[in-house]
């Protein structure tokens, strides 16, 4: 069974979704800007809120559930891309990062089909891998361990 916690490192940077504990609230989307094993996820906001207190900045979310919210990591869920949304222009730009040979003209297909059917990463699929994660594709099938939504299914408010 997967773990959220093996995979969250490899997406800092992206955006993630939580409930919020304003009651006026329902859902914060924030970037991921760190990760503790032990302890949780901090996140920065895209837009900094303003209160009576001052300012905030971002939220600690810690894995262990504190009773009162369900706004902890455990709720948490990355907000990413399905592979099959790669443009031709992000195809081009991770291909040539990887080394890639030239006389290769679908890059959209080899990109894909290298990440699909390649389980050892090394060398230029390394980089590729990488630029393909923090573009926020799900390369670890996390949307389907319920772990992230897909960025085209979030609902506009």
């Amino acid at each position: 069974m997967k773990d959220l916690r093996d995979y969250i490192h490899l997406y800092i940077g992206c955006l993630v979704q939580y409930p919020d504990t304003d009651p006026d609230a329902t859902m914060v989307i924030a970037k991921l800007t760190g990760v503790s094993e032990g302890d949780g996820v901090e996140t920065t906001y895209l837009e900094v809120k303003k209160h009576a207190h001052g300012e905030t900045h971002g939220d600690y979310l810690a894995w262990k559930s504190n009773g009162n919210h369900n706004s902890d990591a455990l709720h948490l869920k990355l907000i990413l891309r399905p592979l099959s949304d790669i443009t031709k222009e992000e195809a081009n730009e991770a291909w040539i990062l990887g080394g890639g040979s030239n006389a290769v003209t679908n890059r959209i297909y080899a990109i894909q089909h290298l990440v699909r059917y390649t389980h050892l990463y090394r060398g230029g699929m390394v980089r590729i891998v990488n630029y393909l994660r923090k573009h926020g594709f799900d390369l670890d099938d996390l949307e389907e361990a319920g772990f992230a939504v897909y960025k085209t299914d979030i609902k506009k408010s």
